[in-house]
């Protein structure tokens, strides 16, 4: 079979055709490569916000506050004269320390905690729980807790942030090794 003179230019132009369309496949395979690739970035470090900024010094903090809250040190009667003074002093050193940086931590990262209503609502009352403690406080009431006054600490706050922060810390995981197949 002999290629015919005339049917070259033919042949030429569908080999163009081919290298081209070939050309543009590959560009568009690329370009969805680079889209997947930069979706996946954004959802890595929308989850290493959440947890970074977020769950993990929130978890943190509710975690020391009820250690501190449930020690029993700061009322102990083992301290004998000196239990005022080292009850006002874990009180101001580490209990509204704590508060403060935590009533921080939710006003500062508040748009992270990723929209569930349970947990909005828990935070919402863990802030104004904290505002009445420190306003006692800073009032100069030592002796009076929030609860007594209607404004009882959430209940389930900090299981419910432990079961979101372990569940982003699995999803961000299983996020990150995924990175070796979009490379």
């Amino acid at each position: 079979m002999s290629i015919e003179i005339a049917n070259v230019p033919l042949y030429l132009l569908f080999t163009g055709l081919g290298f081209l369309l070939k050309f543009a496949f590959d560009r568009y395979a690329e370009h969805k490569d680079s889209v997947r690739f930069e979706a996946w970035k954004v959802q890595a470090n929308n989850l290493e916000a959440r947890l970074s900024k977020f769950y993990w010094p929130l978890h943190c903090r509710l975690q020391r506050g009820s250690m501190a809250w449930e020690s029993d040190n700061h009322r102990s009667n083992k301290l004998g004269k000196d239990k005022d003074r080292f009850a006002k002093s874990f009180d101001e050193g580490v209990i509204i320390q704590n508060h403060k940086e935590t009533r921080k931590i939710i006003q500062d990262n508040f748009h992270l905690y990723g929209g569930d209503y349970e947990i909005e609502e828990k935070l919402i009352r863990l802030l104004h729980h904290i505002d009445i403690y420190l306003s006692l406080r800073d009032s100069g009431i030592e002796d009076i807790d929030p609860m007594w006054l209607g404004e009882p600490w959430p209940q389930d706050i900090e299981s419910l942030i432990e079961q979101k922060l372990h569940k982003l810390q699995r999803d961000y995981d299983t996020h990150l090794a995924k990175a070796s197949s979009l490379m």
